[in-house]
């Protein structure tokens, strides 16, 4: 058995001893938290960030949670559950979407993060159920200054993954630009994909309006 992993630290844990179980002799780790709590788990999801406390990351974050609630009395409202859902994404490591927020560097503003009266303040009520909050710088986090109520279709226009090219002395996305010119979308991702890009691209889309 490797036993490399022994006195390594992922997250809050740190690994104290390995042992193999079950049919399959998985290899679980034995874990000591930062809290002072153990842990034992998958040695496997402990290394990719799976299970990166004893459980103490995710008590502490439902405890904030839970204060946040007593004062206001919105904590059934739709607001307050996407404030909550953004804390959870960028600062519980232990969340499904975490790698994509606050493992990459997206995180809320403390204004926001100790105050859901603030973020309702900033932010308002929700314009309908069709909508969620929007960022809309995407390399930046959850402030007043980034963020809007949206609609799916709106989001997606400004989704990290869009490309974007120049059209008529204006950047437009490939969704934007097919809505423009009606062509569809799928011709003109190919079209850049081939590196029709620029003003190759945009002459080509113009011919067609």
């Amino acid at each position: 058995m490797d036993t490399s992993d022994i006195g390594n630290r992922f997250g809050r844990l740190t690994v104290v001893s390995l042992s193999r179980s079950g049919a399959r002799r998985a290899l679980y780790a034995e874990c000591v938290c930062d809290c002072g709590g153990t842990k034992i788990s998958l040695l496997s999801n402990i290394k990719l960030g799976r299970t990166s406390s004893c459980g103490c990351i995710r008590r502490e974050h439902l405890a904030r949670l839970s204060a946040a609630k007593v004062t206001h009395g919105m904590s059934s409202s739709p607001e307050y559950r996407i404030w909550g859902g953004i804390i959870t994404r960028c600062f519980n490591a232990e969340d499904h979407s975490y790698p994509n927020y606050g493992g990459r560097g997206i995180t809320m503003c403390e204004r926001w993060r100790s105050s859901f009266e603030a973020f309702y303040a900033d932010m308002g009520p929700r314009p309908g159920p069709r909508y969620s909050i929007e960022r809309i710088d995407n390399g930046k986090g959850y402030e007043p200054q980034n963020c809007r109520w949206a609609t799916p279709r709106e989001q997606c226009r400004n989704m990290r993954v869009n490309v974007f090219v120049e059209y008529r002395g204006s950047r437009v996305t490939i969704a934007e630009l097919a809505e423009l010119t009606g062509i569809n979308r799928i011709t003109l991702y190919w079209r850049h994909k081939k590196g029709w890009t620029g003003d190759k691209l945009t002459s080509i889309a113009r011919r067609h309006t």
